[in-house]
């Protein structure tokens, strides 16, 4: 896959990432998950269908989040799995010795502390990714069998008529938004095929619904229209397949 690289570049603390750097991140994240289906059909399993749509976001996500943290020495990933922001700073000597003393001692294994990583005092970078909303007419048997409208490894992008991010807290972050689909070049697998960036604040998300707490509803939140429009004009990168160039420039991508 190829992309177009719109030669442009974001600073977190004193750390530089170039589009060029986060292309090359992606087409490793993408990589390593076709590798991946590969591996587990060797078990006998579909990887995809095991973790089910609501998981896949979250675990292309997490494969890039690592591959980025890991070609930047200012970086690092954030270790607890509640933990945010997901790539932290760790820059200067300072905070790397901060950051070692966040970890407990437990049967022998380091253990990271919690309240030291969410959040992490000293920031750092937002990873989340979203395959965006379609807009394919509704088939009410379909969603009652299947309780979606598309099926695993059917591609979205011609139906694609909005895209956001969500979180469970609205605390002002650097948000690094990846867009992701079933590629049909490549068997309709996972793949990143965007990114786009913003430094958000709290009013750029829709207030944050915590549900009844007695059915243990996690709290969650969207980009409310202020802060889509910050992350739609400063699209870093995209795939140079022409449908979806178009398709993103018909939701009002800058491009």
């Amino acid at each position: 896959m190829k992309f177009l690289d719109l030669n442009k570049k974001i600073q977190i603390r004193e750390e530089i990432i170039t589009s060029a750097e986060l292309i090359e991140a992606a087409t490793a994240t993408n990589s390593y998950i076709k590798s991946l289906v590969s591996a587990f059909n060797e078990l006998g399993f579909d990887i995809f269908y095991s973790l089910g749509q609501r998981n896949i976001s979250g675990f292309v996500g997490e494969i890039f989040k690592h591959i980025l943290a890991a070609k930047h020495e200012g970086f690092v990933a954030n270790p607890h799995p509640d933990g945010r922001p997901d790539i932290l700073s760790v820059d200067t000597k300072e905070i790397q010795d901060y950051y070692e003393n966040c970890f407990i001692t437990v049967n022998e294994r380091s253990v990271p502390i919690k309240d030291l990583f969410t959040p992490f005092k000293y920031g750092g970078l937002e990873v989340k990714c979203s395959i965006g909303s379609s807009g394919k007419p509704q088939n009410t048997r379909y969603i009652q069998d299947h309780g979606h409208t598309f099926d695993l490894y059917e591609p979205r992008v011609g139906y694609l008529n909005g895209i956001t991010w969500w979180a469970h807290h609205s605390s002002s972050s650097n948000l690094l938004g990846l867009y992701y689909d079933y590629y049909e070049k490549e068997n309709g697998i996972p793949q990143i095929l965007a990114a786009m960036y913003s430094t958000l604040t709290e009013t750029d998300w829709y207030k944050v619904s915590t549900g009844n707490p007695q059915n243990k509803k996690t709290s969650n939140t969207s980009l409310n229209k202020s802060g889509l429009q910050k992350m739609k004009n400063n699209c870093l990168f995209c795939c140079s397949d022409d449908e979806y160039i178009a398709q993103l420039k018909a939701i009002k991508i800058a491009i």
